[in-house]
């Protein structure tokens, strides 16, 4: 089971999320967290780790690929398919194959055990930090359309828009290079669930619904190349309607 640690702090604090079976090591880590303004959450198993993770939704994982009932490496896998937050590996011992294992798998860092308070809070911090950097990066926000991909938000003169998460990936892939021809073939490299077979017809449907969801000022915008590709017109006045036909 998942505990809690809260630190009163102005505003809303980070949390911090332990997953290890050393209940005497998580209990140290907690603490030196929370002396520094964090909400801090300890599990001891795999699974009470993930549902502890679906339940809180912390900021960034500190986990041990040693964690009792299951394996670690599954733990991470899970976290990284369904969110984007930092993950911070700690073992016992420095050893090679996990430090790579770490880094392929998707952790930010990797610390052994033996570490020092102040060098686990500075990697804490960096990788909080690193990954802010990274979010506020692929922000896009023109005055109008603003879309955050890592937040799955839309918003067109602060009026939230709902997509589904085909439609965002289809959008997202476009505001990454706002002004810029994004070729199907780069499509298709970024929205793997189009299959060759069908991708004209399932990307003309998919265009077709983001558009019908877009308010017309925005929705003329994304501009069809037959043939080619698509791009997010950032010229002002929006592409011309005869345009957006070529898909």
């Amino acid at each position: 089971m998942a505990s809690t640690m809260h630190v009163p702090l102005p505003g809303v604090a980070m949390k911090i999320l332990v997953i290890d079976s050393d209940e005497q090591f998580c209990a140290r880590v907690a603490e030196v967290i929370a002396d520094c303004g964090y909400v801090v959450l300890a599990a001891h198993t795999g699974r009470a780790g993930l549902r502890a993770f679906y339940q809180h939704h912390p900021d960034l994982v500190l986990l041990s690929p040693t964690v009792s009932d299951m394996d670690g490496w599954t733990v991470l896998w899970r976290i990284n398919e369904i969110a984007d937050l930092p993950v911070i590996i700690l073992t016992d011992t420095d050893r090679l194959a996990w430090r790579l294992q770490a880094l392929q798998t998707g952790a930010d860092d990797y610390v052994t055990k033996a570490v020092e308070a102040d060098e686990l809070i500075f990697r804490v911090r960096n990788a909080l930090h690193r990954h802010a950097m990274r979010r506020e990066q692929h922000v896009y926000d023109d005055g109008t359309l603003r879309v955050d991909p890592w937040a799955r938000e839309v918003t067109i003169k602060g009026q939230p828009i709902h997509l589904t998460r085909a439609e965002m990936s289809l959008l997202a892939c476009l505001v990454r290079r706002p002004g810029h021809l994004v070729t199907y073939q780069e499509l298709l490299d970024e929205l793997p669930w189009l299959t060759e077979a069908d991708s004209d017809e399932a990307l003309r449907s998919l265009l077709h619904r983001l558009r019908r969801k877009l308010q017309p000022a925005v929705s003329a915008r994304i501009v069809s190349h037959r043939a080619i590709g698509l791009r997010l017109d950032v010229r002002w006045p929006a592409a011309t309607p005869e345009a957006q036909n070529g898909v």
